[in-house]
């Protein structure tokens, strides 16, 4: 629980940091519709923001989809993050420890740490965001 409050304050921090140079139009990169890709087996990722405004974190933002029927392969994210579900509903295994993942929850995932995202159960698409800080 205070691994989901550190990530989610460590998160702000970076986003207030960041809004200076995203007001003026410095350092802050927004790629141009980037289609998905697949990260590893399993899961589709598209890169909908990257901010380099502090000179010792960054912050991406991803968004993440798991087709229905699968599972994916470890995903490891380049930093802490935090993870909110919007759509469908899967089992996520961050670090070895299963969470139901539904619509409207959020998961704290630790540096370093690997998901597996479960879809297996379900009949719709998991599509998640992925807000991860990292150090340079």
């Amino acid at each position: 629980m205070w691994l989901t409050a550190a990530i989610a304050l460590l998160v702000a921090m970076a986003w207030v940091m960041a809004s200076p140079a995203q007001q003026r139009g410095e350092q802050t990169q927004r790629p141009t519709r980037e289609l998905f890709e697949e990260r590893v087996p399993g899961v589709l990722v598209r890169v909908t923001h990257r901010t380099s405004a502090s000179p010792d974190l960054s912050v991406q933002i991803w968004d993440l989809l798991v087709a229905p029927g699968e599972r994916s392969e470890a995903l490891v994210l380049p930093g802490a993050a935090v993870v909110s579900v919007r759509s469908g509903e899967a089992t996520l295994v961050i670090a070895g420890e299963a969470r139901r993942a539904t619509i409207g929850t959020s998961h704290g995932v630790a540096e370093g740490a690997e998901i597996h995202i479960d879809n297996r159960e379900s009949d719709a698409r998991l599509a998640a965001r992925a807000i991860i800080v990292s150090r340079r």
